[in-house]
């Protein structure tokens, strides 16, 4: 018979492993063998990024292809999408198969190719609305300039809010 431990008013078999144990705040811990307990609303959060920025990335490379006037801008966007969209449907992919484990290890070349997937779809984003007009490409790396100083201001103050004690 397995000895039942308390921790934090959650009753656990003293065999889970720590991967399973609850986190320090919302910061996840790995276990012994670098591994994380997958969580499925962050699985699905990831699926609908990348689903959309490959809608994004459909519609914009359409709208380029089919556009008579090709500068560099429009050029460096559709590259862009090229390497994009099938990094993103790979990690598309990958989420649904991550949904069928218990536990998923976060390698280094799996974080490398989502944020080259992620970052050039932000390239070919940026440089789509600067061949349409050059102050919209400058206003929109502005405002997700202020979009991401925003999610961070609130997400420390979230941790902040959190905190325990």
């Amino acid at each position: 018979m397995e000895e039942v431990l308390h921790l934090s008013g959650r009753t656990r078999l003293k065999s889970e492993s720590p991967a399973e144990q609850p986190s320090q705040g919302n910061h996840p811990s790995a276990d012994r063998r670098r591994r994380y307990l997958v969580k499925p609303e962050w699985i699905r959060t990831e699926a609908v990024v990348n689903a959309g920025l490959i809608v994004i990335g459909i519609y914009m490379v359409q709208s380029l292809l089919a556009s008579s006037f090709v500068d560099t801008a429009a050029r460096l966007s559709i590259v862009a999408w090229a390497v994009a969209i099938p990094l993103l449907a790979a990690l598309g992919m990958l989420n649904v198969a991550q949904e069928a484990y218990r536990y998923a290890s976060y390698p280094p070349y799996l974080l490398i190719a989502r944020a080259i997937a992620q970052g050039s779809a932000a390239v070919g984003v940026v440089s789509a609305f600067w061949h349409i007009w050059m102050p919209a490409g400058i206003v929109l790396i502005v405002s997700a300039g202020a979009a991401l100083g925003l999610y961070a201001t609130y997400r420390r103050r979230l941790e902040k809010d959190n905190r325990a004690g």
